[in-house]
């Protein structure tokens, strides 16, 4: 659990480089989301890479909605 509290300040350092007005708060919120997308984003392209576009579609289609219908329960 620290390794993600430093993740999170490091992270926050850099951005805030770039951009001045974000807050620590706003880097720990989208983080998850961001890395979520990232992380899809990786598998997309190893599955298609390794089982071809229809199975890749299908994993991916999978994984994208099944956050969303967790979180309706």
């Amino acid at each position: 659990m620290i390794a993600h509290a430093y993740g999170v300040a490091y992270t926050h350092k850099v951005i805030t480089v770039l951009f001045c007005n974000v807050s620590l708060y706003q880097v720990s919120l989208l983080s998850p989301a961001i890395c979520f997308v990232l992380g899809l984003g990786v598998l997309c392209f190893f599955l298609y890479r390794t089982f071809g576009l229809l199975f890749q579609a299908l994993v991916v289609y999978f994984a994208r909605v099944l956050p969303r219908n967790s979180m309706q329960q």
